[in-house]
């Protein structure tokens, strides 16, 4: 085989440079919300979960809502705005929102 040949199968044998690519929400969920709230439980206060009655019955059954408890937190629950990105909130809380219409 040809020398220039053998320089052309190499030059075309690269590795395409990987595209870091954004978490997605159940990502984003798994690492910062299921170590409390894995399958939409809560560890910490049972009545207060992620499934559908009860986030109905405590106000949270829309995305906005959803968003404002993370960005702020309430009671056991820390705040996220200072950790996680508007764009993360906004995945999450659509996320959760989801999963707890689906019976998680």
């Amino acid at each position: 085989m040809p020398s220039s040949a053998v320089a052309s199968s190499h030059s075309t044998a690269e590795t395409p440079t990987e595209t870091p690519t954004e978490p997605s929400a159940e990502t984003l969920f798994a690492l910062n919300c299921a170590a409390c709230h894995a399958n939409g439980s809560n560890i910490i206060r049972r009545g207060k979960n992620l499934k559908r009655r009860a986030m109905e019955r405590n106000g949270y059954d829309n995305v906005e809502a959803i968003a404002t408890l993370i960005n702020e937190g309430k009671g056991a629950m820390p705040a996220y705005a200072d950790r996680l990105s508007p764009d993360d909130v906004s995945a999450i809380a659509q996320y959760v929102l989801t999963k707890s219409e689906s019976g998680w």
